[in-house]
């Protein structure tokens, strides 16, 4: 949650941030979850307010972004070295729907829903009691941290020994390399079975 976007295009950029995510081993992206300095401080801001309006909406909010959070931490929880809930997916893990989330830091998705819903609330408040202006100058610098583009793609180009295998009448296609989503991609042009592979979800004889 404090690892700023790495998609930005100034810090994928600098040599600095990725080395300092890539010591750090922060994990891959479902393990990692930016909310955006804007609606930090937004989210924050309500809680030095006395009787904001849509209170009740606040309190919803509040619950499911600290529920989400502690469940996006995974299992077992530690606490100054001390389990505090050890078991908490042995449970999840057999709930309709929650079972199939696997990863328990995807739980950070609800945690950035509820953490915009606080900066909505927010920003409506502070467009009240102080004008829209405000509102504008930060809803310009939280697209620019969260700008996207430009979005490097891989090349999808497949060599032409790729192509050659697709006239082929029958067989498999072993690669001998270390396997790779240029594996499948291949695949797509040359369409016979590959010896290796992988797959998102057990088989029921598994």
């Amino acid at each position: 949650y404090f690892t700023p976007n790495s998609g930005h295009p100034l810090l994928r950029k600098s040599r600095q941030f990725v080395n300092f995510v890539k010591q750090n081993k922060f994990g891959f992206e479902a393990k990692r979850l930016w909310p955006g300095l804007v609606v930090l401080i937004f989210a924050t801001s309500l809680f030095f307010w006395k009787n904001p309006d849509r209170s009740l909406e606040v309190r919803w909010f509040v619950v499911i972004t600290l529920l989400s959070f502690a469940l996006s931490l995974g299992s077992p929880i530690r606490i100054l070295q001390h389990e505090t809930v050890p078991s908490i997916y042995e449970v999840i893990d057999h709930v309709p729907i929650l079972g199939y989330i696997r990863a328990p830091g995807r739980y950070g998705i609800l945690v950035q829903l509820g953490l915009t819903g606080l900066a909505c609330i927010a920003a409506a408040e502070i467009a009240k009691r102080y004008g829209k202006k405000f509102v504008i100058v930060a809803g310009i610098f939280l697209v620019f941290e969260f700008i996207p583009a430009p979005i490097p793609l891989i090349s999808t180009r497949v060599p032409e020994a790729i192509s050659v295998l697709a006239k082929e009448p029958y067989g498999a296609v072993w690669d001998l390399g270390t396997f790779s989503l240029e594996t499948l991609l291949f695949q797509t042009a040359h369409q016979k079975p590959i010896i290796d592979g992988f797959y998102a979800r057990k088989w029921s004889k598994d």
